[in-house]
C-alpha cells in the first residue's frame, strides 16, 4: 500500500501460518504524521516460516509506534525480524517486539534485530525487545542498537569530494539495503524510488509505503 499524505495511519494485521507455510512481509514507513502499526503472527504449524522486515525514515515531527509479535505455538517453526530506523529533525519512534515460544513448541528458531540511527539531537527513539520462552529447547536471540551516524564514514566520503548531504544519502541508502533486498522484485524499484525521494526531501507533503 502506498500513502501520499501526512494524515494519521492506524494499521493492524494478524497472520496465522500453518504447516510448512511461508510468510514474507516487508513494511516501509516514510511518512504519515502519526503512525501506529500492530503486526502479530502465529506460527501454528510445524515447519511454519515467517520473515518480517521493516524500514522507517522519519523527519519533521513525525511519530511512529510499531508493535510486532511472533508467537510460536508449534515446534520446528522459524521467525526472523529485521527492522531498521533512521530519524531526523524532531521525529520520534517507539518499537516493541515480542518473541513468544509456547511450552510444547520445541526446536524453534527466532531472531529479532532492530537498528536505529539518530540523525539529529532532537530525534528520539525507544526500543523494547522482549522474549517470552516457556521451554529451553529453542534458539532465540534479539539485538538492538541506537546511535548517531558515524562521523568517520561521512569524513571518508567528504574527503573524496562528496558533499555532506550527498554522503549522508549514500550511507543511508546502504544502511537500508538489507531491507530493500527483501522487497519482492516487482516492487523493489518503487521502494528504492520512494526512499530516494524521501532522502532528497522532494515530498514535503509526505509519502509512505507499508
Amino acid at each position: 500500500m502506498l500513502f501520499r499524505s501526512r494524515q494519521s495511519l492506524f494499521l493492524t494485521q494478524r497472520n496465522q501460518i500453518g504447516r510448512d507455510a511461508d510468510l514474507q512481509s516487508v513494511g516501509l514507513s516514510f511518512n504519515a504524521g502519526l503512525a501506529k502499526i500492530n503486526w502479530a503472527t502465529n506460527l501454528a504449524g510445524r515447519g511454519a516460516n515467517s520473515r518480517w522486515s521493516g524500514l522507517l525514515l522519519g523527519d519533521t515531527e513525525q511519530h511512529f509506534d510499531t508493535h510486532t509479535r511472533h508467537q510460536h505455538t508449534s515446534g520446528e517453526s522459524f521467525s526472523d525480524l529485521l527492522y531498521k530506523v533512521a530519524l531526523r529533525d524532531k521525529s520520534m519512534a517507539a518499537y516493541t517486539g515480542l518473541i513468544a515460544v509456547d511450552e510444547h513448541a520445541r526446536n524453534c528458531e527466532a531472531y529479532q534485530e532492530n537498528r536505529n540511527l539518530l540523525l539529529s539531537a532532537d530525534a528520539h527513539v525507544e526500543s523494547i525487545p522482549e522474549l517470552e520462552i516457556i521451554n529451553d529447547d529453542v534458539k532465540c536471540s534479539h539485538g538492538v542498537t541506537v546511535g548517531p551516524l558515524e562521523e568517520e564514514q561521512l569524513f571518508y566520503l567528504e574527503s573524496r569530494g562528496i558533499e555532506r548531504d550527498e554522503a549522508m544519502r549514500i550511507i543511508l541508502a546502504g544502511y537500508y539495503e538489507a531491507v530493500l533486498e527483501r522487497v519482492p522484485e516487482a516492487y523493489q524499484e518503487t521502494a528504492r524510488n520512494e526512499l530516494l525521494n524521501k532522502l532528497m526531501g522532494e515530498h514535503q507533503n509526505g509519502n509512505g509505503v507499508h
